[in-house]
């Protein structure tokens, strides 16, 4: 007895090696040859900025090349391409074309869960120029980015639980900031996981939006899932609202008042955007209803508020851009999903030395009709139709010895044990009665341990009016407060607006009231970020004085902050430090003051001061990579090269490509650290 279940021990631990040999993520640095229409040379006089407008914000292009020049002749043309693999789906990025995940597959049935286009064919759509459809494009700061058709960093990293990642990202030139994706594959999990990071590491503040434009094949049967609880959708800028996902108005000139399912590909009819509103949930998805496939994208709802879908529509039109955009793998649909931005345009802010981040998923569907729920373990779908409730349910990892239970009014009707994994789903139909009402219904996938995995309820018709449309804003002369002159041009700037000058607001402000706080503030900072000193330190020195008026410790510590940033640029530097020192008294100010403190003490050679600055600026922001570095930076020249080390892993947590750190890293271990440019 005791022999024969050492034997089952053994076979037990020898079945799991196997599973985990077989579960293995694959991770590969190769080529491959994809049929191209190459672009000639950048145009070398620079572009520089001309009142344009690009997707609702200035078209700015300069310091980047305009990539105008295409042809029709295709090529053999061989790309470096990043692959993983588990034993679900395969992924592929490009890192010369932008960082663009080319392609995802499900390897269970080989559906491409996003857009492969099987060749390279640019067209000038781009923000300067060149731009390609397929896979998923990374946008920021400004959506279709200025380097989508140029080469990024890259990086490929394996992790102790077995998941492999690629690192792609780069230093934006216009802004000088940088931002960073990761995708990673995971042992036995059907879902991408993609990190996305948006890095301040300048010293002034700056608007961003970010969004993955992921596009799939569309045709005849393919729809759009927007979450249940979304019942109208808007367009860009917020300027026009219609029903969802039957549409019964005239929506951008497009004739909807018969009522239309604008959900179906092959139902809009001209190239327009949707935007999901008030949604509280964290997916949208696709679904090809004739492949009985499709996608789930998965992100925090608070973090990623934006879902979105456009197409070329089903018209003349978008087939004359197939023929443009690629050879044979016909018509797309853009699934977008915006980090910290619903609209586009829709900016944020990320404050001096900031991070903004989030994480979402992909993965492919199979046998769903809709998607009701979803998260990163599991989608279900639950549909109530002439007496019958039928039930959907998509995992992506093995679940063994699960339950779906069905609840009416709390109490059980259904309940089943599944194995569902993301090659085998689970449908089923149960019997209900014929007026049964849908918010009286739970739907829940309950796993071995009583842990709910996903659950749904129909949600309750909100049915409320429509929301304000956007409002351009009136002339400044005719707006007698002095805070709202302040708000309409920090919205126009804040959004790099093309139509309106925010200086014309700020300077109306300032005839209200020359001692307008914030007016002067956000003008030292603008006339800060162009090196215009003098009429800077004008304005930051009278928000200064004001702030701190009668011998008053500021509660408002922006304007001593910049103003000690500007003396820094000018070299006054004990002016710099004192006006610095005094902004440290404001907790949201601190870590930018101390790690700039910090500077200076280098510049002064106290080394000593420099490194307990920087302890300062760390301890009211853990992400403020630059002083990392800096810390990083002077460890190693006090020869303390563990402890300079260990800072550096730091670093490389938050910013896997940064170039400060991979250059320390390289000054003491003078070897490789793995992040390379693909021209290089």
């Amino acid at each position: 007895m005791r022999r024969t279940w050492q034997i089952t021990k053994l076979f037990i631990v020898l079945l799991a090696f196997c599973s985990n040999l077989f579960s293995q993520v694959k991770m590969q640095e190769t080529t491959i040859t994809i049929p191209s229409y190459p672009i000639g040379a950048p145009e070398e006089t620079p572009l520089f900025y001309t009142p344009e407008v690009y997707q609702g914000a200035q078209l700015r292009i300069y310091p980047y090349p305009y990539l105008g020049k295409l042809s029709n002749q295709k090529i053999d043309k061989i790309y470096k391409a990043l692959i993983l693999e588990n034993e679900y789906v395969k992924i592929c990025v490009l890192p010369e074309l932008g960082g663009r995940l080319y392609y995802a597959q499900d390897k269970s049935n080989g559906y491409d869960f996003v857009y492969r286009n099987n060749v390279i064919k640019p067209a000038l759509i781009g923000m300067t120029g060149a731009w390609i459809s397929g896979g998923v494009e990374w946008n920021v700061p400004h959506h279709h980015r200025a380097s989508t058709f140029m080469p990024v960093d890259y990086k490929l990293e394996e992790r102790a639980d077995g998941a492999k990642t690629i690192w792609v990202g780069e230093y934006e030139k216009r802004s000088q900031t940088r931002w960073v994706v990761g995708l990673t594959l995971y042992p036995g999990k059907a879902f991408v996981e993609a990190t996305l990071k948006y890095l301040n590491v300048t010293p002034v503040v700056n608007s961003f939006l970010f969004w993955a434009n992921a596009a799939v094949h569309a045709n005849e049967n393919y729809q759009v899932i927007f979450p249940p609880d979304v019942e109208r959708a808007v367009f860009h800028s917020k300027t026009q609202f219609t029903d969802y996902p039957v549409s019964r108005q005239v929506y951008q000139g497009i004739d909807f008042t018969k009522g239309v399912d604008i959900s179906w590909w092959k139902n809009t009819t001209s190239p327009t955007s949707f935007f999901a509103w008030g949604t509280e949930k964290d997916f949208m998805a696709g679904i090809d209803h004739g492949k009985k496939a499709g996608t789930a994208i998965i992100g925090d709802h608070y973090i990623f508020s934006g879902k979105k879908f456009w197409n070329w529509g089903n018209n003349d039109v978008q087939r004359m851009w197939d023929q443009m955009l690629t050879d044979s793998d016909g018509p797309y649909l853009e699934m977008m999903t915006g980090l910290y931005s619903d609209n586009q345009p829709d900016y944020s802010w990320n404050n001096p030395y900031g991070l903004k981040n989030g994480t979402m998923y992909y993965y492919p569907l199979k046998s769903m009709t809709s998607v009701k729920e979803a998260n990163r373990d599991a989608a279900v779908n639950l549909d109530l139709k002439s007496g019958k409730a039928l039930i959907e349910v998509y995992t992506t990892a093995k679940y063994p010895n699960s339950r779906v239970v069905l609840f009416s009014k709390g109490k059980e009707i259904f309940t089943k044990e599944i194995s569902p994994d993301p090659v085998t789903p689970f449908t089923t139909e149960v019997k209900v009665a014929a007026d049964a009402v849908p918010q009286d219904f739970t739907l829940a996938l309950v796993s071995p341990d009583n842990e709910v995995l996903v659950s749904y309820t129909p949600p309750v018709k909100k049915n409320l009016p429509e929301p304000l449309k956007y409002q351009a804003p009136e002339d400044p002369s005719k707006i007698t407060q002095a805070d709202l002159l302040f708000q309409k041009g920090l919205r126009l700037e804040q959004f790099a607006n093309a139509t309106y000058n925010p200086e014309f607001y700020y300077n109306e402000a300032l005839k209200r009231d020359s001692n307008h706080i914030l007016t002067n503030t956000q003008l030292g900072i603008r006339y800060l970020k162009p090196g215009t000193y003098d009429k800077s330190y004008q304005h930051l020195n009278r928000a200064v004085k004001a702030v701190t008026a009668n011998y008053t410790s500021a509660k408002y510590g922006e304007p001593l902050y910049y103003l000690g940033l500007n003396l820094l640029y000018q070299n006054r530097l004990k002016e710099a430090y004192d006006m610095l020192y005094k902004a440290t008294w404001n907790q949201e100010w601190a870590s930018q003051s101390f790690y700039l403190l910090a500077v200076i003490d280098c510049l002064n050679e106290d080394y000593n001061a420099a490194i307990e600055k920087l302890g300062e600026s760390l301890s009211s922001n853990s992400n403020n990579v630059e002083a990392i570095n800096l810390m990083a930076i002077i460890l190693r020249r006090n020869g303390e090269t563990d402890l300079a080390k260990q800072t550096l892993s730091e670093a490389d947590r938050i910013d896997p490509l940064n170039l400060t750190s991979a250059y320390e890293r390289y000054q003491m271990d003078k070897k490789s650290t793995g992040m390379k440019a693909p021209l290089l």
